[in-house]
């Protein structure tokens, strides 16, 4: 995982993926991992219908994601809790530098000489799928060995029933800042799971203040902005954690009504989804991975 944090970052100057956003007349030729976490990021892109775009790190950086996010929280101390802001829906409204909607359209690539182009108008940001998509290569190295779990910040991979043949135990937690979450010990629902990846995703816990707004990092490729939506946070459950990963974030854009519809589409994916108001949602097939059933949160705005 640490060389595909060196490899991928973007947050790093030296990473892979920074001199390549860097790259304006002579396409480079890339690594083997970098150019397999691309393929995998612009297969999202496509299967999402434009919900997940690799392309919208100027839209990030306008939005004030522009160093890590620990740097970012540093600068936040003393703010208020998620829970006591006034209004987590206030935007700026300055047009994004993106691209034109589909921009992941435009990167170029040749698989003989393995090299990728970009033009000088976009640069990539493989926050959204990497992460999964490491998950689920740790995962494949480790499944012979036996019943497996790689833990890749919250983004689970599993293969086999562990410990007994009854399931992995699973916890989703409560978001953060929810009112009365401070004060909830335990998880907000405790899965029971063989072979899946599970992975949620939030506005609850990234977010920060720039120019007066509250932004966060879930961009909506077709506006350029980060995302309006009625939802803190969505837990998915898929075959694999790099789809787990993509559709949580995915769902997030949609919201509440669009997203439940989504994943019941989906027959093979289950979801918990956490709405502003404290309205949990769960799909029609999560019970039957339900070790402890969802729990109740307070019904308040938050």
């Amino acid at each position: 995982m640490d060389l595909v944090d060196k490899t991928l970052s973007r947050f790093n100057p030296e990473s892979e993926l920074s001199r390549l956003n860097e790259y304006t007349v002579i396409p480079p030729v890339v690594s083997r991992l970098l150019w397999d976490a691309l393929d995998w990021a612009l297969t999202a892109a496509e299967i999402t219908d434009r919900l997940y775009d690799p392309t919208v790190l100027n839209a990030l950086l306008d939005a004030g994601y522009d160093r890590d996010f620990s740097e970012l929280q540093q600068e936040q101390s003393g703010l208020p809790v998620l829970s006591m802001l006034p209004d987590p829906f206030m935007l700026h409204n300055e047009p994004g530098r993106g691209s034109e909607v589909g921009g992941w359209r435009l990167v170029e690539r040749d698989p003989v000489d393995r090299t990728v182009a970009l033009p000088s108008i976009l640069k990539l940001d493989l926050g959204g799928t990497a992460k999964g998509w490491a998950a689920d290569r740790a995962l494949q190295m480790l499944a012979p060995l036996g019943p497996s779990l790689v833990n890749a910040g919250g983004d689970v991979a599993v293969s086999g029933s562990y410990p007994d043949d009854t399931g992995w135990k699973i916890g989703i937690r409560v978001p953060y800042g929810y009112p009365g979450s401070d004060h909830m010990k335990g998880p907000l629902a405790v899965l029971q799971t063989g072979t899946c990846g599970i992975a949620t995703s939030g506005i609850d816990y990234r977010w920060w203040n720039h120019k007066g707004s509250r932004n966060h990092h879930l961009i909506d490729p077709s506006t350029q902005q980060p995302a309006v939506t009625d939802l803190l946070s969505a837990s998915v459950i898929a075959p694999d954690v790099a789809r787990a990963d993509l559709f949580a974030s995915v769902v997030m854009i949609l919201g509440m009504e669009q997203g439940a519809a989504f994943l019941e589409a989906h027959t093979d994916f289950e979801g918990l989804l956490v709405g502003m108001d404290g309205t949990c949602w769960q799909s029609s097939g999560l019970h039957s991975i339900l070790y402890e059933p969802v729990r109740e949160l307070a019904k308040e705005k938050v």
